[in-house]
């Protein structure tokens, strides 16, 4: 009876690491186009001097207000649920509150990377941080959430291994998978890895300097917005009417 039980967890350990790698197969393909775009872009890219990003560094920071969006308080929340209880047409898209609020994430966030495009379409090197932060946010989405998946693959393998045994069919498995993250340059935790793909485009250490400034200048910007989200819903989850 025990030697049944191990092999029916290791049948379903085994299922639930093909349902995994299905998924990163699923991830390859729609990162495809992004990621040869991306490496396109960075090939044929006309660099620019480190003056030359401080400079758009400090028209962010001029316009910084725009980006503090008034997400994360209690007059924010306030203003959702009176809109929501004023027309009754959005609760037949928006199940409550809480999902109207939710909704709008990709707004204020198209938003912002709008004004953030247009502040630094002068300098090509934040071209390459837009690109890289598509990917990132396409990488965290719902359903393709590599974070989760990526190193549950590795602990589903672990799993098979300690409990079930080696075998060349597990192995054959993991080379695939080791081989598509190779091809995404995703690292083992799930998150896209730039340095990797720089290093693979054999970038000189001056140009992987100016990327990497544009590319935090970007990521911080951003990371205000996003904060503001999750703190409005946070906040928002502690209302009982939502």
């Amino acid at each position: 009876m025990a030697n049944e039980i191990i092999q029916n967890i290791c049948s379903q350990l085994d299922s639930m690491l093909d349902e995994s790698i299905t998924i990163l197969d699923s991830a390859k393909i729609a990162l495809f186009l992004p990621i040869n775009t991306l490496k396109s872009t960075i090939r044929n890219l006309h660099y620019s001097s480190q003056e030359a990003i401080d400079g758009v560094n400090s028209s962010i920071n001029e316009n910084m207000d725009k980006f503090n969006v008034p997400f994360g308080t209690t007059s924010a929340i306030n203003d959702v649920l009176r809109v929501f209880n004023q027309c009754p047409i959005l609760k037949n898209k928006f199940p409550n509150p809480l999902n109207l609020y939710r909704g709008m994430q990709n707004t204020v966030r198209t938003e912002a990377t709008s004004l953030l495009t247009t502040l630094s379409s002068s300098v090509s090197e934040f071209n390459v941080s837009k690109l890289i932060d598509s990917i990132t946010q396409s990488i965290g989405k719902t359903g393709l959430n590599l974070g989760d998946i990526v190193p549950g693959i590795y602990s589903i393998a672990s799993c098979i291994e300690s409990i079930c045994g080696g075998s060349q069919s597990l192995v054959d498995k993991l080379e695939h998978v080791n081989s598509v993250l190779e091809s995404l340059y995703i690292d083992p935790s799930g998150k896209f890895s730039s340095s990797s793909l720089y290093s693979a485009l054999n970038l000189s250490l001056d140009n992987i300097s100016l990327l990497e400034r544009a590319s935090t200048i970007y990521d911080d910007t951003l990371s205000i917005v996003d904060n503001a989200i999750n703190q409005g819903i946070s906040l928002a989850k502690q209302f009982s009417s939502f």
